[in-house]
């Protein structure tokens, strides 16, 4: 009896420490040492760092977006690039260093192994990270319904697209979006240009990507659907 409790008791922790260590770690850096933001399976949050960790993952395939920031000349404005777009794999109860490379490549340069001692590698080597720490979120956060109407409301109080295109952006990348709210912000511009803008803009702050395609509704011309694809590398 004692046995096949101890055995049991065993199995349990076992799977505890299993359980517990298949949980993997993902660090990125700019080979550049640029400031960058990271979507990471559709989940987005804005850093200011030129480093990022992601703790917590779950192994496995990963969709991945990494947008650069450009610091601009006086006089002109700060302008973000998507450098890349793709997945990145992920082993279990493992630590993987990733960087960009100049030529907009993710490269993996390091995979360590996490065991009992999560933080061994680091701690005990005395290597100390000035990195900004990501948990992945229970759940993705977007603009609560009623802030969106009064987002729609401000758009259309100004006659002007450049205007109303000022004002989505602002509420976009400050609060989030889904796609069919991307698809209304659209809606609300004159031109097809203007709504072009606003759809490759909006795509990196987008909770559900995998939704993204509802936008092309908000197209006229078919060529429009076609640059949008371009953009997002979706070709």
């Amino acid at each position: 009896m004692k046995k096949a409790i101890f055995t049991l008791t065993f199995a349990a922790a076992t799977l505890f420490v299993l359980g517990n260590h298949a949980k993997s770690e993902l660090h990125l850096k700019m080979e550049d040492h640029h400031t960058f933001r990271v979507v990471l399976d559709g989940h987005h949050r804005t850093f200011n760092g030129k480093h990022i960790d992601f703790l917590n993952l779950n192994p496995g395939r990963h969709k991945i977006k990494i947008i650069k920031k450009h610091n601009a000349w006086w006089g002109h404005h700060n302008y973000s690039e998507v450098v890349y777009n793709g997945f990145v794999d992920i082993p279990p109860a493992a630590k993987v260093y990733a960087t960009i490379d100049h030529h907009n490549r993710l490269n993996i340069y390091k995979t360590n192994r996490i065991y009992s001692n999560h933080y061994y590698d680091d701690h005990h080597h005395g290597n100390h990270h000035d990195y900004e720490v990501y948990h992945e979120p229970e759940f993705p956060v977007c603009i609560n319904a009623g802030a969106f109407s009064q987002l729609k409301m401000t758009m259309m109080n100004h006659p002007f697209d450049k205007d109303r295109l000022k004002i989505a952006k602002q509420a976009v990348a400050s609060n989030g979006v889904t796609s069919a709210q991307v698809l209304e912000l659209m809606n609300c511009m004159t031109f097809e240009s203007t709504k072009l803008k606003l759809a490759k803009f909006a795509h990196q702050y987008t909770i559900d990507q995998e939704n993204y395609y509802v936008v092309n509704n908000g197209f006229t011309f078919s060529s429009s659907t076609d640059k949008l694809n371009e953009f997002l590398g979706w070709n």
